[in-house]
């Protein structure tokens, strides 16, 4: 059975019972029977210079897109004005090959095709009419855009009706782009998500980083409601009536020890991030199938006035850990003992907050680090908005705290 491509199908049944929404919109409302217009294509110019803040409109079955681009950090921001279900891949072409001979490959079969080349991210996939983006590091070099999702009438992969294009990634001109600021780091790993399980309403910009060794992708789907990422796994497998979910954008296919950006506009509600690549040592199951799917919420955004301070909180783990954040701006850690045994400092600007420790000796925790805090009422987390070093506040900011007696 060929996974991907029923995993893709089921994708492109979105359409079939969505309908056209935004990034931001949730997933009710009008009968699949409503007739729609699809939007207009937007007039996307070819570029007569490479830029690094690019818009590709993804229509039904083409792409409109600059034919050059700058190397470096790259802006993408994908529109889908057809009426099925679009996203975009980038594949750097290994050194020596065509564009003739991967298109060549590529009507054999994706596996092969896909060795030559290397998978460098993309925008994952968004409803007609919705639209997303994405920030991914491109080398200069020879590239292919295309769209592996299969409509859903006659199961054709949409690059095989032409939604494939070449361009050209330059050098030496400046990026405009600068690679940005996480608020939350997200490592994928054969064959799971190592991600917080809630996140916070609005603007996110989450790192997305292939520890490997196969390739990932973190494409993200919100959950219609009363829906858990169990029954995605079954409509999956198995479609059989209105899909329990709507694909919201994420990072496409990224080669181990690469990383990218998928800058997100979330509203309140129940999300999956989930990876569909097939595994050539698992007879080609797509990822989600061994495991990688991941179920997360999405909460109200947090005002700075609502940490919560003066209160002891403990490990759900262990009761001889504890910490306590004070109104003037101080902290305190606790260990096997009443006395704190380290204290410091802190700032919370919004959802986040940024901590240092003035006696602090290990050079890795040394300086400010920066968390996203989230409190229920009860239970208060902490999720790293990049790389922290400091091995030590890394687990202790890793665990989850409630109210103390």
């Amino acid at each position: 059975m060929n996974y991907k491509k029923l995993f893709m199908l089921a994708i492109g049944l979105v359409l079939l019972f969505v309908p056209l929404v935004s990034c931001g919109t949730s997933p009710a409302a009008t009968p699949a029977s409503a007739p729609t217009a699809a939007p207009e294509p937007t007039d996307v110019p070819a570029a007569s210079a490479p830029g690094s803040e690019i818009t590709i409109d993804a229509a039904d079955f083409s792409y409109t897109a600059p034919e050059l681009v700058s190397a470096g950090w790259v802006r993408v921001h994908l529109v889908n004005t057809g009426t099925e279900s679009h996203h975009v891949q980038f594949l750097r072409l290994n050194d020596g090959v065509t564009v003739q001979q991967f298109e060549d490959a590529l009507k054999q079969a994706e596996g092969p095709a896909l060795a030559m080349t290397k998978q460098v991210g993309g925008v994952g996939a968004i409803a007609p009419g919705g639209s997303a983006q994405a920030v991914i590091n491109l080398p200069a070099g020879e590239y292919v855009i295309l769209c592996l999702i299969p409509s859903p009438s006659d199961h054709v992969a949409h690059h095989a009706k032409g939604m494939i294009k070449s361009l050209t990634v330059q050098a030496g001109s400046e990026s405009t782009v600068s690679e940005p600021q996480a608020s939350v780091t997200v490592h994928l790993q054969d064959f799971a998500y190592d991600m917080p399980a809630t996140l916070l309403a609005g603007k996110a910009v989450i790192k997305v980083i292939n520890d490997g060794p196969e390739p990932h992708e973190m494409n993200i789907m919100r959950l219609a409601d009363g829906k858990t990422a169990e029954d995605v796994v079954k409509f999956l497998t198995a479609p059989d009536g209105p899909p329990p979910f709507i694909p919201m954008g994420g990072i496409n296919g990224l080669d181990a020890g690469t990383a990218g950006y998928a800058e997100l506009d979330l509203q309140p509600g129940d999300y999956v991030a989930i990876c569909n690549i097939p595994s050539p040592k698992a007879e080609g199951h797509p990822h989600f199938t061994l495991g990688m799917i991941k179920e997360f919420s999405v909460g109200p955004s947090a005002a700075s006035s609502d940490f919560p301070t003066g209160i002891k909180f403990v490990s759900v783990h262990d009761k001889g850990i504890g910490m306590k954040y004070n109104a003037d701006g101080t902290w305190a850690y606790y260990f096997a003992g009443t006395d704190p045994v380290f204290t410091g400092t802190y700032t919370v600007e919004g959802n986040l907050i940024t901590m240092v420790n003035p006696s602090e000796t290990n050079p890795k925790c040394m300086g400010p680090a920066t968390y996203q805090w989230s409190f229920d009422g009860e239970k208060l987390t902490f999720a790293p908005t990049g790389d922290d070093a400091c091995r030590g506040r890394r687990e202790s900011n890793g665990d989850t705290y409630v109210r103390g007696e």
